[in-house]
């Protein structure tokens, strides 16, 4: 222990050195950057959340710009300040600066150290501010090609939209990821170091994880084929195994879903065998219906044609049917009822308001017609002994203790 402590207070003039000099310019220096990112955080999220004070036709569409242009600002100056900062970092603990900064004179010390910013300082910050404005540039016409191809309302210019987005969202996170390496690259060649042996070595470590990750190799093509083969678009409910849900995010690893309740479901790829796509390009409505066996099927026929003609002239639900509904006299026969049924094609995404909507107008015109809609009973047959019986126990001549 005794040391211990002799060999601390041997090196505590250097420790006090580094703490005094290097490393109070270090703290300082994290510190202000995390401050004005907060600050910088602060400012543009009242920003993006203001009113719209100008007078424009399309509001949400304007506040959209808007916000997108903030956010890119927000990332530029975000760069900017850790860039400086790990500069200065770098500058107070990396070697390969010892040459540049230490000199015979005070004189040649300011020398080399502008020449260094001037030069390769000055390329690190453009390379860096470059690879920034280029990622946002990929995200900003990604969207706005999008945003372009909606604003046509025909339902094939909708859905090469939803597929169109569908890979831009792919696209462009791989793209974005591309640029960064290659700037980081470029920083590091600028900073002195052999980039030709980080590759090499970046190469080694990619078969190892290969062999070692082979879930996320397979999650990576299943998505490839998704996106392919047009399975499924962003927007679209689909049903994957046990789980029901609207398609809100996908990239080359993972689909996410939303489901009715709200609950935010993940998917891998690779898990993925079997797609129903429940709003494809165009949806049915089959609305099924019981009715008693003893109905007068014409009266029930001319009941549906009356309730399809009031969905017809509902102004919110007709302008979703492609075509005329179609009745089904006697779809089934059920235990207690006969199972008719009235089949609707629709808009993709809409079978569920106007089946909902259906029904409704369906039990109208049953009630008017008094067309019974049964519910589920049972009819029991009993023997000539146990009607007799019954029929002591309701008159009560059958006494307890008796005719046993």
């Amino acid at each position: 222990m005794q040391e211990i402590f002799t060999q601390i207070e041997a090196a505590w003039p250097a420790i006090r050195e580094f703490l005094l000099g290097p490393g109070l310019v270090i703290g300082i220096t994290v510190g202000s950057a995390f401050l004005l990112t907060l600050v910088l955080r602060w400012v543009t999220s009242g920003l993006s959340k203001s009113k719209v004070r100008k007078k424009v036709e399309d509001t949400e569409s304007y506040r959209q710009r808007r916000n997108r242009i903030i956010h890119a600002v927000k990332v530029a100056l975000r760069t900017v300040i850790w860039t400086v900062a790990g500069i200065i970092i770098l500058f107070q603990i990396s070697p390969m600066f010892a040459d540049i900064v230490v000199g015979q004179t005070k004189e040649g010390k300011d020398i080399l150290l502008a020449r260094w910013l001037i030069g390769p300082g000055l390329r690190i910050v453009l390379y860096v501010v470059a690879a920034g404005l280029l990622a946002w540039l990929v995200n900003f016409f990604s969207q706005k090609v999008v945003d372009l191809s909606a604003k046509k309302k025909e339902s094939y210019v909708e859905k090469k939209t939803q597929r169109r987005e569908t890979i831009l969202h792919s696209l462009r996170v791989l793209v974005t990821v591309i640029i960064w390496v290659i700037a980081g690259l470029m920083v590091f060649t600028e900073l002195g170091v052999k980039v030709g042996a980080i590759i090499a070595g970046l190469g080694v470590i990619g078969i190892a994880v290969g062999f070692g990750a082979q879930s996320l190799i397979k999650d990576v093509l299943g998505g490839i084929f998704i996106i392919l083969e047009d399975q499924m678009r962003l927007g679209d409910v689909v049903k994957i195994g046990d789980v029901t849900g609207t398609v809100e995010k996908m990239t080359l690893r993972i689909t996410v879903l939303r489901d009715i309740k709200g609950h935010y479901i993940t998917i891998p790829n690779g898990e993925i065998k079997i797609v129903e796509d429940l709003t494809p390009d165009w949806s049915r409505a089959i609305v099924k219906v019981g009715v008693g066996y003893g109905s007068n099927i014409d009266a029930v026929v001319k009941a549906l044609h009356a309730a399809a003609e009031d969905l017809k002239a509902d102004k919110k639900m007709s302008k979703y049917l492609l075509d005329e509904p179609v009745i089904k006299a006697i779809d089934d026969f059920g235990d207690s009822a006969l199972d008719v049924a009235l089949w609707i094609k629709c808009n993709p995404g809409q079978q569920w308001d106007v089946g909902r909507i259906a029904r409704r107008y369906i039990k109208t015109r049953f009630d008017e017609a008094g067309i019974e809609i049964p519910f589920p009973q049972i009819t029991l047959t009993v023997g000539k002994g146990e009607a007799k019986l019954l029929a002591a126990l309701k008159s009560g001549t059958l006494k307890s203790g008796k005719n046993k």
